[in-house]
């Protein structure tokens, strides 16, 4: 059976309830500015405002792996392998990046 993969992916990403002035509730998804990655055979999926990050062996099944250990309302995370290392940083506001060693799977 051919699999296919589609954009958007269907994960059950987080969403954000803000209340205006008004009193009217707005909805925004969360999850947006998604880095990717394959590493050691493992895609990793790491967007903004997860509060963790998406692993899959085949790009089909993705399963979620919460973690206290990176920021959760950063922005625009960028991973990358340095020496052998999953290394995430995110965007803060006003504030300098700071770097983090990602946990592993």
């Amino acid at each position: 059976m051919k699999k296919y993969i589609c954009n958007p992916l269907n994960l059950p990403y987080r969403y954000q309830i803000k209340r205006g002035f008004t009193g009217n509730e707005t909805v925004f998804r969360e999850a947006a500015d998604p880095t990717m990655l394959l590493f050691k055979d493992t895609y990793l999926l790491f967007p903004s405002m997860s509060g963790g990050f998406w692993f899959s062996d085949d790009l089909h099944i993705w399963k979620f792996k919460a973690t206290s250990e990176l920021p959760i309302h950063d922005y625009t995370p960028d991973v990358q392998v340095i020496n052998g290392k999953v290394i995430f940083s995110a965007s803060k506001r006003e504030e300098a990046c700071t770097f983090f060693q990602a946990l592993t799977l």
